[in-house]
């Protein structure tokens, strides 16, 4: 555009110049001469200042949608990496032994430890952090982190690196399942500018009841079953993954405003299903870049049981069934490419 538009006053100047320099050589009307070469050149910037004032407007346009969607589901705190660790309690996991919290607070999570849970029964008006620095745990078959009661629980994680493993399945306590390594009845937000490496050989790795929200930390995450599920929203404003999972993620509403993703998957890579009627039930990316490579077979690279939206981001994907929606499908913006092939408009794959 802005080469275009150079050209276009350049040819304006040029040939107001030309004309004026022939008017003057042959002894034509002056005045006449600079009225056209001031009509040229306005006409010329006129020009340019329409298009650039229309650039502008759909700019702000844009921006101002973004911070209209990033301000419904992500908060100041989800957006901070590091967690404000001034009055802070140190907690160094013992193998063998849970870790209660009870309280509204920030606690630095040390330590190695092995058939250990942090559990969080807090009031319902709890904030809780986890701040999870250097930390190592195995367990055979319960969480390594289980909020059954608080307002919204912060997992961050800290510059070390953090390992958390389950080897075996999770029995049913009561009539909660707690199927996770990480497990929250209440809103998860993860972030943090640490690594965060989860493997789960017959669960999921990361559940919330609730809404999951991610905006930073680089995870690295093995598991038999779903990598991330939420019940309400799941939504990404950043963070690094590298996903090997059945299905790498499951939310009613799913949504991208940045990160990167590498996901290999068996089943769906990303899918919008409905497991709350409180909300609509949607894909959207506006951001990120997502890779992803399916299995062969009834695969599903990005399934959406209601609408699916791609208004930006980078997609690529490799897999037999790259789009499946039961609601509209939309391509606004980004880049996707399927099987190495750019595409410019969603198809369903059955």
């Amino acid at each position: 555009m802005k080469k275009n538009n150079n050209a276009k006053i350049a040819a304006v100047l040029s040939t107001a110049f030309l004309t004026g320099a022939f008017a003057f050589g042959c002894g034509a009307n002056g005045s006449s001469v600079s009225d056209k070469i001031n009509s040229a050149l306005s006409s010329g910037v006129e020009s340019l200042t329409s298009q650039l004032s229309s650039a502008v407007s759909a700019a702000s346009s844009a921006i101002s949608d973004a911070v209209s969607v990033n301000s419904e589901l992500y908060s100041d705190r989800d957006l901070a990496q590091t967690a404000d660790t001034a009055n802070a309690k140190t907690i160094t996991l013992e193998s063998g032994k849970n870790t209660d919290i009870t309280e509204e607070g920030v606690y630095v999570i040390k330590g190695n430890a092995t058939e250990t849970t942090i559990n969080v029964a807090a009031p319902d008006n709890a904030k809780v952090q986890l701040v999870l620095d250097g930390v190592t745990v195995t367990n055979s078959s319960t969480p390594v982190i289980c909020v059954k009661t608080a307002d919204k629980v912060f997992v961050t994680t800290a510059s070390q690196e953090n390992t958390l493993i389950v080897n075996g399945e999770i029995p049913e306590s009561g009539d909660t399942d707690y199927d996770a390594v990480i497990f929250s009845k209440s809103d998860l937000t993860m972030n943090g500018t640490g690594t965060l490496s989860i493997i789960s050989k017959a669960e999921d790795a990361i559940t919330s009841k609730d809404d999951l929200i991610v905006t930073g930390g680089t995870y690295v995450i093995t598991t038999a079953d779903k990598a991330l599920e939420a019940n309400d929203n799941l939504a990404f404003a950043g963070g690094a993954f590298t996903i090997n999972a059945k299905e790498a993620m499951e939310g009613t509403n799913v949504v991208f405003d940045g990160g990167t993703f590498e996901i290999t998957a068996s089943d769906d890579g990303v899918n919008a299903s409905q497991n709350t009627t409180e909300i609509p039930v949607a894909l959207t990316i506006n951001g990120g870049t997502l890779n992803i490579t399916m299995g062969a077979g009834d695969t599903d690279a990005l399934d959406s049981n209601g609408d699916l939206i791609i208004n930006g981001g980078t997609i690529n994907i490799t897999g037999q069934s790259p789009f499946d929606y039961d609601g509209k499908g939309e391509l606004n913006g980004g880049t996707v490419t399927v099987n190495g092939n750019v595409v410019t408009k969603l198809t369903k794959s059955r």
